[in-house]
């Protein structure tokens, strides 16, 4: 499969490929260097006749619906798909026609048969088992699982609406392939999602929305994700509307004596600064927990963090009345959600959103002091001076509320690291009691449980011990 992969895209290169699929990398199967080659030299060349998108598979054939080239092209009925829809459904068809023969097929059988460790796979195919691993996420890989899981809802809703109209044929037929196009299942939708979503580059094709100017690039494709920036090979455009793969710019650490890369060192590309919840939302892995064995502070993925947002909402709603107000003044000046803490770069700390909401949080309103009676305590301030004092901060006005607020903060802060790790704990002890599973999803889990356990050890240290934020 990997031999006839090659051959296609060779056959239509000028330029000699120095990569090969291999299943003798770290991530099971990815891209290596089949020969020496110095810093930036071209290594891959992908030329636009192999190429999968909107843009090509309209020359095929013309697709009614395909995404604008401008915000005032007319499309047919229900308005133009996205092309993340339209390859999406493109795929789905292949795989439900039975895997016929085309000319894009030497690309199409190399794409993964299934995707068993992402959270959309869990959540679509269902289960008891698909449902009890999804009862284990964490918040954050939960919260990121389910918007991947609204943009599928939404693209199938959308395909499903256009099976009887002329566009699914189209589809079809921009394909290369000939006759009634065949009905897909969400099951088969599914994974033409999947394959699109976790394998495409962006390539600007002009469309007019940004999101539709992505290609799927065969053996390019294969190449894994890294966040080591001296390990990525850089991605460009050809004169001709193709795609080249350069080796890294810069000789690897350890052979500072020797300015190349040799055979067998494996070819990785960067998919974003991403952490890990993010990367098993969207792709189904995770980078290694020991991804920077020499650092002694935190080796994981430093772009790792952990949303508290479920806990600062449930900190408000026992504030009563006073909380509503909170939330609403959070709201209002645009700091509402979104509050992470972060492992890197060290000392580990709160996102600047995080505490500052937490300083609001942290405030004592006291309603009889607002109402001028006796007996107010003396920390305590009205609404209308919290709210006085808190924009002062959040505008730069002042440094901090005060020294006690600010102890409040980081006190609350700790407690709320150490609920997370008890919380952790009690899903890793759910997780490993899950049967029927596969064992490298149930893998994956735990290893974000257990990392977004370490980075709430790290914030709870810096916050017990003052460190500066």
């Amino acid at each position: 499969m990997e031999d006839a992969l090659d051959a296609y895209v060779q056959g239509a290169s000028r330029a000699p490929c120095k990569v090969a699929v291999s299943d003798r990398v770290p991530a099971g199967r990815g891209l290596v260097l089949t020969a020496d080659v110095e810093p930036g030299e071209l290594v891959l060349e992908v030329p636009p006749s192999v190429l999968l998108n909107c843009s090509s598979m309209h020359k095929r054939h013309a697709l009614g619906n395909a995404p604008r080239k401008n915000a005032f092209e007319k499309r047919g009925a229900g308005g133009p798909l996205s092309s993340h829809q339209v390859i999406s459904c493109a795929l789905a068809q292949w795989r439900a026609g039975g895997r016929p023969d085309t000319v894009l097929a030497p690309f199409l059988v190399s794409l993964p048969d299934a995707f068993p460790t992402a959270p959309l796979t869990w959540a679509v195919e269902g289960g008891m088992e698909n449902t009890d691993i999804l009862k284990s996420l964490s918040h954050t890989a939960r919260s990121r699982a389910d918007q991947v899981k609204s943009r599928f809802d939404r693209d199938w809703h959308h395909i499903a609406e256009i099976t009887s109209q002329a566009m699914y044929q189209d589809i079809w037929a921009s394909m290369g392939m000939c006759g009634t196009a065949p009905t897909i299942s969400q099951h088969d939708f599914l994974w033409g999602w999947m394959c699109t979503n976790s394998r495409c580059v962006y390539m600007d094709l002009g469309y007019a929305q940004h999101p539709d100017n992505f290609t799927l690039a065969p053996l390019l494709d294969m190449a894994n994700h890294t966040a080591v920036p001296w390990l990525e090979c850089k991605v460009r455009y050809d004169v001709r509307g193709g795609l080249e793969l350069l080796a890294p710019s810069q000789p690897r650490p350890e052979r500072a004596g020797r300015q190349g890369w040799r055979k067998g060192d494996e070819v990785c590309i960067t998919y974003g600064a991403h952490a890990n919840t993010t990367l098993l939302a969207e792709y189904g892995f995770v980078l290694p927990a020991d991804l920077h064995p020499d650092d002694a502070y935190y080796t994981g993925n430093r772009y790792n963090d952990v949303l508290l947002d479920e806990a600062i909402i449930t900190l408000l709603d026992t504030q009563g009345d006073v909380g509503q107000w909170k939330r609403e003044l959070l709201e209002s000046e645009g700091y509402w959600a979104d509050y992470s803490i972060h492992p890197s770069p060290a000392p580990a700390h709160p996102s600047h959103r995080l505490h500052t909401a937490l300083r609001l949080v942290c405030m004592e309103i006291d309603e009889a002091k607002r109402q001028k009676t006796p007996g107010a305590r003396p920390e305590s301030r009205t609404r209308t001076d919290a709210e006085r004092v808190w924009r002062l901060v959040t505008r730069g006005g002042r440094e901090s509320i005060s020294s006690a607020n600010e102890d409040a903060v980081r006190k609350q802060l700790s407690t709320l690291c150490n609920a997370l790790h008890a919380s952790h704990a009690q899903k890793l002890a759910m997780l490993a009691s899950i049967q029927g599973t596969d064992p490298e999803a149930i893998r994956i889990v735990q290893q974000v449980l257990y990392e977004e356990q370490r980075i709430a050890e790290l914030v709870r240290i810096s916050a017990e011990k003052g460190d500066a934020w």
